[in-house]
């Protein structure tokens, strides 16, 4: 008979097996846990199998949760950003639009001009020739401005385009890019220019007329052919013209090419003074080439070698006739550029100081915008002969008070015209200056009379037109 247990007291339980297999899972997750981390160690932290070399603090199970949780792994700096996520280190400097531009002319020293001035610490230049305001205007500003070299803020942004003092555009477009820009004229013996822009061309092209043919219109009677560019570039006075509609002459600089030759450092210190900065190019920057025969950098900006400009520079000048020299290539006579051709009477419109003269032709073009109530045409023969007469029509159709009288002119036989007995300012008798009143050329009187000939219909309507007969037949 089986024997009870004492009272008040349990009976003996055996251990379940179910906690002893908990106990071990649970040792087991936790080498698991542990067993991974230090593979992620070995493997992503520290390089991995391409740098075994490389070792990690080992880590203690009870940590790997939270190890696995950090960001940076161990021994190993942060990765490189993805390209474009960050700017790398600024390039120095801006691009910015010149502030002086070399606008001619061509064959007259420009590239000596412009290699010269790029010694200086405050120049950047840049090297090729944009044509920006003559052929390549429509690509816009920023276009051109990204041409150019990178200035920092002590620095002047420089460029070189010798077309442009023939380019009729070029003046408004600089202006209106800035009215600031100081502009650099690089000016030689326009008939050393002529043959020396002959000279390239026939390297080139071999075949081309001679220097004389293509000179002059007709040689025996001294017509000099003003179309042909060679000699048209060289009448510096007729293009300066529209460059003085935009930029006063103290904005101008004109460099002599002879004394770019023979004084490169005197030359270059008036373009140093002129753009502003200090006289740093000096006679220690220059030597004489006689292969060449011209100066020379001794020490380029680049290489800091002597440094002379290349082939195209420096060629032998072709043999030119001594008779085509002595002409004036800037004269022709007043009857070769009147007519076309003269034995026919054909007058050259073309010619400005014969179209000016056609004033029906121009006054369309005003009536278009404005009626004749408000255009008042003064007779430039009346105002020698009656100044006081003309100038008191001026005020009628002004609206003021009729105040400039007779009182106020004389005749001066000198000059042939009336004069003021006393100016504004001064209170002296003032006549106009020395360019008015030159005693006019002698022109052959058939020619006068060809150009009555060819004047009379335009003003017969231009009298029609206004209503006043200025007789002029």
């Amino acid at each position: 008979m089986a024997r009870r247990a004492p009272s008040g007291r349990a009976p003996a339980v055996a251990p379940a097996p179910s906690r002893r297999l908990a106990g071990r899972v649970l040792v087991l997750f936790t080498l698991s846990l542990s067993c991974s981390y230090l593979c992620y160690s070995l493997l992503c932290c520290c390089g991995g199998p391409a740098a075994p070399r490389a070792r990690c603090p080992p880590a203690r199970a009870a940590a790997a949760k939270k190890l696995l949780q950090q960001s940076r792994p161990c021994g190993r700096p942060a990765p490189a950003p993805p390209a474009g996520s960050a700017p790398g280190p600024a390039r120095p400097g801006t691009k910015r639009l010149p502030r002086a531009i070399v606008v001619g002319v061509k064959k007259g020293g420009t590239r000596a001009v412009l290699e010269f001035i790029r010694v200086h610490p405050e120049v950047r230049a840049l090297g090729t020739e944009p044509h920006f305001f003559d052929r390549n205007y429509h690509r816009g500003l920023e276009w051109y401005r990204n041409l150019m070299p990178r200035t920092l803020d002590s620095q002047i942004t420089v460029e070189k385009t010798p077309s442009y003092f023939v380019t009729k555009e070029a003046p408004r477009r600089i202006f209106n890019m800035s009215r600031d820009t100081k502009l650099i004229v690089v000016v030689r013996n326009p008939v050393t220019r002529a043959i020396s822009d002959y000279t390239q061309t026939l390297s080139k092209k071999p075949d081309i007329p001679t220097f004389e043919g293509l000179t002059f219109r007709n040689r025996s009677l001294g017509l000099v052919d003003t179309s042909w560019n060679a000699i048209r570039i060289g009448m510096y006075a007729v293009h300066l013209e529209s460059w003085l509609q935009y930029f006063p002459l103290s904005q101008i600089h004109f460099v002599s090419g002879e004394k770019l030759i023979t004084d490169p450092a005197g030359e270059m210190g008036k373009v140093q003074d002129f753009l502003g900065i200090k006289r740093v190019i000096t006679d220690k920057h220059f030597y004489f080439n006689k292969t060449k025969g011209f100066p020379c950098l001794k020490k380029s900006e680049s290489s800091g070698l002597p440094r002379c400009l290349g082939k195209s520079k420096g060629r032998t000048h072709v043999q030119i006739d001594p008779e085509t020299l002595s002409k004036k290539p800037d004269i022709p006579t007043f009857e070769g550029l009147t007519f076309r051709n003269r034995s026919l009477g054909l007058v050259d419109t073309s010619w400005n100081a014969i179209r000016i003269g056609m004033y029906a032709v121009h006054l369309e073009s005003w009536l278009q915008y404005f009626p004749l109530s408000q255009i008042h045409f003064v007779s430039g023969e009346k105002l020698i002969t009656d100044p006081a007469g003309e100038m008191g029509k001026v005020q009628d159709f002004l609206g003021i008070k009729r105040v400039i009288t007779d009182k106020h002119f004389y005749f001066n036989k000198t000059k042939g015209f009336p004069c003021l007995k006393k100016s504004e300012s001064s209170g002296l008798p003032r006549c106009l200056g020395k360019s008015k009143g030159r005693t006019h050329v002698q022109i052959d009187p058939e020619v006068i009379e060809q150009l009555r000939d060819f004047y009379r219909p335009y003003n017969i309507k231009f009298y029609e037109t206004v209503g006043q007969d200025f007789r002029w037949e």
